[in-house]
């Protein structure tokens, strides 16, 4: 589909039919898979009952829940060939999605700030371009325009509060759906991170890494109420990498990496799989699977506070009860706010995925 920007205007322009009243949302909500093999996305209650439990046809990642609605999307693994909506309350599929022939979705989404349209990151192997597709929950979730990413592999995506802006990372490389993620980039790393109007692509604000840190590959991201963005990358260059991978964009736009003493780099195997804030914006935690460490840093400073040991930890979420982590081992914890101290939480035995929606 080629890029409609004036279409797109005059939808966002449009009056917004009324949306389903909001169900009863989920505690927590993560990608998982059975210690049988099956892929699924599972539901928890605060006390760690399974409100629900949906089979997903292959393994699952990123998750998004839509204003006003309260209903989740369901992202695939990138370069994945599906996505779910689905009911919070039942986890029954309200829809189903794929993206265009010769495309992968690119493992996030995001919904507008109104509920009504559905972002996702999405790839085209062969010519190499990140996309963000975009569709309409008013018209059963028609893809109605597309976007350029700015840059190649988008992966997490989110909108700025107001929702006048959408930040994306784009990770630089591009892999194939045919081929069992084998990556077809060759030559420089291009990732960056983009700043877009979310209405018409236009671009707003450009991050790219210069030097040594060109070789990070820019792939997660959180955003807070006042509008920092904090990113996560995976180095894709020499083993013996101990640079920083975590860092905020102020409003400004300026660039401020957290503290990482020597050695937290080489200790996490240069590589991050999930970044989000927490304590209303006072943290940023950022997981390790590689490296089974959750660190913790002070936003004001910058300085970190904590570094936890948890095999294969990557979902991290913020929420009322703290910060909450999970492994692929079938670990659930929670962390004691800027503090060292886990204790695990009650839920089912699960293999858990990348990522938390709590």
């Amino acid at each position: 589909m080629a890029i409609d920007r004036r279409r797109l205007l005059a939808l966002a322009a449009a009056a917004l039919l009324p949306l389903p009243a909001r169900a009863a949302a989920p505690w927590l909500v993560s990608a998982a898979a059975d210690f049988e093999g099956r892929f699924l996305l599972a539901a928890l209650d605060s006390d760690g009952s399974l409100r629900w439990r949906a089979d997903l046809p292959e393994r699952g990642h990123g998750l998004a829940r839509r204003p006003g609605t309260g209903e989740l999307v369901a992202m695939a693994r990138r370069p994945g060939r599906y996505a779910r909506i689905l009911d919070p309350a039942s986890g029954a599929v309200l829809a189903s999605l794929v993206p265009a022939e010769a495309r992968g979705f690119g493992g996030h989404a995001t919904f507008s700030a109104d509920g009504r349209f559905l972002f996702t990151s999405e790839e085209e192997a062969v010519e190499e371009r990140g996309l963000i597709g975009v569709r309409d929950g008013l018209a059963g979730w028609q893809q109605v325009a597309e976007l350029s990413s700015g840059g190649i592999g988008p992966h997490d995506l989110a909108l700025l509060p107001g929702g006048d802006a959408m930040v994306v990372a784009n990770g630089g490389i591009t892999t194939s759906v045919e081929l069992e993620r084998a990556a077809l980039t060759d030559g420089e790393l291009d990732s960056a991170i983009l700043v877009l109007d979310p209405r018409d692509g236009g671009e707003l604000r450009r991050l790219r890494l210069d030097g040594e840190l060109a070789e990070l590959s820019l792939r997660h991201l959180s955003v807070d109420r006042d509008r920092r963005i904090a990113f996560a990358a995976q180095n894709q260059g020499s083993a013996d990498y101990d640079g920083p991978l975590v860092g905020l964009i102020e409003p400004d736009g300026r660039l401020r990496w957290l503290e990482a003493p020597a050695g937290l780099g080489w200790r996490l195997r240069g590589y991050v799989g999930s970044v989000a804030f927490a304590g209303g914006g006072r943290l940023v935690v950022a997981t390790s699977p590689r490296g089974g460490r959750a660190i913790v840093w002070d936003t004001a400073e910058g300085r970190l506070l904590a570094e936890v040991g948890l095999a294969d930890v990557c979902g991290v979420a913020a929420t009322d009860a703290g910060i909450l982590l999970s492994s692929g081992g079938g670990a659930l914890c929670a962390l004691a706010d800027a503090g060292a101290a886990l204790s695990a939480l009650p839920g089912p035995t699960f293999r858990w995925d990348n990522h938390m929606l709590g």
